[in-house]
Parts: structure tokens; C-alpha cells; sequence
């Protein structure tokens, strides 16, 4: 194991990163006699695709699907990034660097110097009996090759045009992902800067980070109807969270200098805390939180209003990432794949994760996760006639409780 790591902390080559990764992670599914065959030498399999979508999380999940179906095929993995639309900020320019920032190429194996590989169209359903076809093939042609004294290799790449993503043995690859993450040199470069940045000014100072997913959520609900409700949560959870975390943080004069600041990352917000309900309506959180301290003593809701700032997160994806990732102490998580995506990667925040949401939506799972808090919720009923659904009242999380 020692010895493993030494040459993870030290790596230079990709193939060094694939054979720990292949002995790292058990075996998720069973395998077929084709998959558990013994590769003959001189053949080369690799599975290459990626996810269309923009979205950090979508496209994180789709790279686990994709090195999920290699490891049960016994494959090398060529993820690409291949973001076509323009939500969330996102071009081609921003998904290199995501691709740069996250992994850079550690999941991209190169392909052997001076052979033509041969590709072949594939999908998740037909993976499995395309590699069984290709590896017989392969092991006649090289049979006959060794008997003519050839010493070609035979390179095959079954490729995916859009890998769907899937959280699938997430659990297993979790310490992978993060120690890979923390070698990035992209990655390191990045954190050291945050990181000066961020205790420049943090003596006795609490960084909290609030994911509220917005964006285009409305639209797509108002496209595709009840699919997507799942992922509203009203203001009022978030609010409920944020009073319980400032009552216990004041609790007395010792706390008269700890400063607390709440970044809260929300598309379409307005200034530094206004952010849009589920019913459209806007709402400032940091008055909205005045309002719920009313009933604590005069000495506490004092020492929130003198030591409470609201801050608006970062708008470019990346960066927002960054700084919830190393500048936060405590992360409220939004029924999103990035969120989720921080809980993966990121051991230094505290994340309050909504239990109840998070049954529903199985590929969001936070059990795993080591550094999350798995919160209990309450629900009430919204009318959502401005999202165009009209059949009756949407049950919504609508407070949650640690």
C-alpha cells in the first residue's frame, strides 16, 4: 500500500493511475466469462465518451458511468468533454478548463504511438456483447499473427456519444476521486491561491455557503411538468437552517467577535441575498432572517445583525465551485448535481444535506459522504400555476432540522 502511494504522489503516467484505479475499487457487478478471460497481449481496448450537458455535476456523474462500464469490461477509459449547449455560462473554452481543473487528463489513456485504432459505435445496453465479439476476434487475429511472426498491436475503441450520467457505485470510487483531485497540478495551483486568500482574513471568522438551484429549473419545469418539482425547495428551508446554525454559533458573550459570512450561490439573484421562491416572488434572506430572529433574546439578534454578512456567490461556475470547496466551513447543499459534486470531492466543508429530498432523487446520495449531515425535513403543499401546472398542489420541503 506504501508503495502504491508513493508512486501515486509522484505519478507521471497515466497507465500508473489506471492500475491502481483497476485494483483500487472492488468488483461492481459480477462478471462474464468474456470479461474475466485473460486479455491476450497485443490487444488494447479503451472505452472513450462524455456528456453534452454543461452542467458540473451531469458531467462528473457521466465520467463515474463511463469509468464504471471500463473497470466491469476490464477497459481504458478516454473521457472527453463534449458540452454543447451554453447553459450556465458554459462554452467550449469553460469545459476545457473543467476538464483541466477536475482531472486534467488522468482519465483520458493514451493510445498506443504508430497503430490505427479501429472505432466502434457502442452503447451501455450493447457494451458487453461488442467487447465479447471484439476480444474473440481480436484473439484469433493475433494467434495468426504470432504464428507469422508479426508483432502488431490491435487497438479498439468503443465509443459513446452521450454517456448518460449515473451515480453508480459512486461510493466505492469516492477516495479515488478525491485523492486524483488533490494531485491535479491545475487543481493545486488553484487551491493555493484560494487558500491565501481565504485566511488572509479569517481569524474567528465563519464561512457559510448556500446552494439555492434556480437557473433554468423554472423553465425546464414549465417544459416537462412534474418531473423536475422534486428539485424546488421553497426559501423557507433554507431559512429555517440558516436560524438554527446563527442561534447555535451566538449562544453567548464569548461569541461577541466571531464573524459569520453566508455566500449565497443562486442563479438570477439580485444584489448580495434576494434570491426567487418557488412561487416566483422574491426574497431578501438576510431581512427574511431579521424576521425569524424575533424571538431570540435582544443580546443575540444584536450580535447577528452587528456580525452577519450576506455575500452573493461567485457567477462563474468554476470559481463558485472553488470557493465552497476551500473557503466554507459549513455547506447548505441544493437539490443539484453540483452540490452533490462538492459533497464528492470536497472533505473540508460541514454539508447539511435534505434527507427526504435525497430519497427521492437516488443519484444525489449523500450516505457516503463522510463530512455530510444527513438533515430531517418537513413538507408542506405549493401551488406552482406560474410553472403551467394547474392539477393541485406540489408537496415541497419546506423546513429542515439537525
Amino acid at each position: 500500500i506504501i508503495a502504491v502511494l508513493i508512486l501515486m504522489s509522484t505519478v507521471t503516467s497515466i497507465s500508473i493511475l489506471s492500475h491502481y484505479f483497476n485494483a483500487f475499487i472492488e468488483d461492481p457487478a459480477p462478471r462474464s466469462d468474456a470479461d474475466t478471460r485473460s486479455m491476450p497481449p497485443g490487444i488494447q481496448l479503451y472505452l472513450e465518451g462524455g456528456n453534452t450537458n454543461s452542467g458540473l455535476g451531469h458531467n462528473f456523474m457521466a465520467l463515474n458511468h463511463l469509468v464504471t462500464m471500463a473497470h466491469q469490461h476490464n477497459l481504458s477509459t478516454r473521457f472527453v468533454m463534449r458540452t454543447t449547449d451554453k447553459k450556465h455560462g458554459f462554452n467550449e473554452r469553460k469545459a476545457m478548463q473543467i476538464k483541466r481543473y477536475f482531472f486534467d487528463d488522468l482519465f483520458m489513456n493514451p493510445l498506443p504511438d504508430g497503430e490505427t485504432c479501429v472505432r466502434i459505435k457502442s452503447s451501455p445496453e450493447s457494451l458487453a456483447d461488442d467487447v465479447d465479439r471484439v476480444k474473440r476476434e481480436s484473439a484469433v487475429v493475433v494467434r495468426v499473427e504470432q504464428q507469422q511472426q508479426l508483432n502488431r498491436s490491435i487497438c479498439t475503441i468503443f465509443t459513446m456519444n452521450h454517456v448518460k450520467p449515473n451515480s453508480n457505485q459512486m461510493e466505492q470510487h469516492l477516495p479515488l476521486y478525491r485523492h486524483l483531485f488533490e494531485l491535479n497540478d491545475k487543481n493545486i495551483t488553484r487551491r493555493s491561491i484560494i487558500h491565501r486568500k481565504a485566511t488572509a482574513s479569517t481569524a474567528n471568522v465563519i464561512n457559510i455557503a448556500v446552494h439555492i438551484r434556480r437557473g433554468d429549473l423554472f423553465q425546464f419545469i414549465s417544459k416537462w411538468g412534474n418531473s423536475a418539482t422534486h428539485r424546488l425547495v421553497p426559501v423557507s428551508a433554507y431559512t429555517s437552517l440558516l436560524k438554527q446554525l446563527l442561534t447555535k454559533l451566538f449562544v453567548s458573550e464569548d461569541d461577541v467577535n466571531r464573524k459569520i459570512r453566508v455566500t449565497v450561490h443562486c442563479e438570477g439573484m439580485i444584489g448580495n441575498a434576494t434570491v426567487s421562491d418557488v412561487d416566483g416572488t422574491m426574497i431578501d434572506l438576510q431581512q427574511e432572517m431579521i424576521g425569524l430572529l424575533d424571538n431570540n433574546s435582544n443580546h443575540t439578534k444584536a450580535m447577528i445583525h452587528n456580525n452577519v454578512a450576506f455575500l452573493a456567490g461567485d457567477e462563474d461556475p468554476l470559481q463558485a465551485f472553488d470557493d465552497i470547496c476551500y473557503s466554507s466551513n459549513i455547506f447548505i447543499a441544493g437539490a443539484s448535481s453540483f452540490s452533490h459534486l462538492v459533497g464528492v470531492l470536497c472533505p473540508k466543508p460541514i454539508i447539511l444535506a435534505m434527507q427526504d429530498l435525497l430519497v427521492k432523487i437516488a443519484k444525489y446520495s449523500y450516505d457516503y459522504i463522510p463530512n455530510a449531515i444527513m438533515l430531517d425535513v418537513t413538507r408542506g403543499n405549493y401551488s406552482l400555476p406560474h410553472l403551467g401546472l394547474d392539477g393541485g398542489d406540489v408537496e415541497l420541503i419546506n423546513g429542515a432540522t439537525f
